[in-house]
């Protein structure tokens, strides 16, 4: 089993981290990397939960290194985050903020490294190296575990399309936990497998990005989701230059994103992806409505379900939308299969309902959404508005422009903000909850 060093293109001085202002290269990296190793308990798992960026890649680089499997649940939400981990015995947290449960065995990546001759870590490309997390339809987390091959040769796929972009690397920039597989790939794996580095914040409105921006050296990427480019778009003045925006999570509209491309001044690429798979195809959304998979990937269809192939993936891997395939490589997307709704035998996919409210004038942030019981039958849909200043009347007249009468919706609640998680995404379990709240309080 061949062990391949970590950061392949990196020279002893070059940069791995903007951190605090502060720039650390590869040699700084590799006394931090021999100093925890010495540290680490030695136990199958580590659940990482570190929000700095720089101490989360030197916890997940430690633990790989050593052979140990790194856990990454998909919310830290403290019942999500306590059914992950009960999962695995002998478990150490790695954190730099408080956990979300309490008896964990924690270790504090904060603690300042001592003196330590550095050592460039190197990881067979076999091993597991971590374990993302999906709720599942029945909201048991479900785990898929990755190699470090596996991730590598996704941070190179990444890497051949944003290659005529930045050939020698980028410093990310991104809005996303780094725990999910999504900001894993692209704020630290492609960078890095490109020789360039990461900003180690986690930037969360509009002046903090700006702030990180400014910070970070060229060339460089925002990493980020519609909810977060929408607030930037409500903002007043400029930011500083960027190279190319990837964005993901949720759909993004063609207007959306020709607005974000004039604001900063460069290439939006939207990327489709999930846990299992990762990253799977681009599109430049301003300018494509069809998707292109990313070189060695290629999207099948058996008996009306999708499905992601590639060499680098365990075998073929279902998908969750609905897609319409116009080729091997090419493909549209027609709405998630657990979020399509039948209303009077017709049939809509909640995301494109969602389009049209965000699309409306004055509105920030909303979301539909099908109470249980829904059936064709029974036309309940309600939808939340995070906007109080647009009236009912005007956001009723511009769906009805656009979506059949039957998707009205039969409320509209209005909330102070939307629940949604660090990707930008809504569990269903706080719609529900909002949803309950709204009813009582409207009566």
């Amino acid at each position: 089993m061949k062990a391949k060093s970590v950061l392949p293109r990196h020279s002893a001085d070059s940069v791995v981290a903007v951190r605090n202002g502060e720039i650390i290269d590869a040699r700084r990296f590799y006394r931090d990397f021999a100093w925890w190793s010495q540290r680490l308990p030695d136990r199958p798992y580590v659940v990482n939960i570190c929000e700095d960026k720089y101490l989360f890649f030197v916890g997940l680089v430690t633990a790989a290194a050593r052979g140990q499997i790194t856990l990454l649940p998909h919310s830290t939400a403290p019942e999500a985050f306590a059914a992950t981990i009960q999962q695995f015995e002998g478990v150490t947290c790695l954190a730099d903020c408080a956990p979300p449960v309490s008896g964990l065995d924690i270790l504090d990546m904060r603690e300042d490294p001592g003196d330590a001759t550095p050592m460039e870590p190197f990881i067979p490309a076999e091993r597991t190296v971590a374990i993302t997390f999906t709720s599942g339809s029945t909201g048991v987390p479900s785990g898929h575990p990755k190699t470090w091959g596996f991730l590598m040769a996704s941070a190179s796929i990444i890497g051949s399309r944003l290659g005529s972009i930045c050939q020698d690397g980028f410093t990310a920039v991104s809005t996303v936990p780094h725990q999910h597989m999504y900001g894993l790939e692209h704020s630290i794996c492609a960078p890095l497998k490109l020789g360039g580095s990461f900003h180690a914040g986690r930037p969360f409105l509009p002046d903090d990005i700006r702030a990180a921006l400014s910070a970070s050296p060229r060339p460089r990427a925002l990493v980020t989701t519609p909810p977060h480019l929408r607030a930037c778009l409500t903002e007043n003045g400029s930011f500083p230059e960027l190279d190319f925006i990837v964005s993901a999570t949720a759909p993004l509209d063609k207007e959306t994103a020709l607005a974000v491309e004039k604001l900063f001044s460069c290439r939006l690429l939207e990327i489709y992806g999930c846990t299992e798979a990762g990253s799977i195809a681009s599109r430049q959304t301003a300018r494509e409505s069809l998707w292109k998979t990313l070189d060695g990937l290629s999207v099948t269809e058996n008996q009306g379900e999708a499905f992601a192939v590639a060499t680098h993936l365990p075998g073929p891997i279902p998908l969750a939308d609905i897609m319409d395939i116009r080729g091997p490589e090419t493909f549209s997307i027609r709405g998630r299969i657990a979020d399509m709704v039948k209303v009077g035998g017709k049939r809509v996919a909640l995301g494109d309902l969602n389009h049209h409210l965000v699309e409306i004038p004055g509105v920030v942030d909303g979301v539909y959404f099908a109470p249980d019981g829904l059936d064709e039958n029974n036309g309940r849909l309600v939808a939340f508005v995070a906007e109080p200043s647009v009236s009912n009347e005007t956001i009723l007249s511009h769906l009805r422009k656009w979506i059949d009468p039957v998707f009205m919706p039969r409320r509209i609640y209005r909330v102070e903000s939307l629940p949604r998680e660090k990707t930008g995404k809504i569990p269903r379990s706080e719609l529900v909850r909002l949803a309950a709240e709204a009813k009582k309080r409207c009566g």
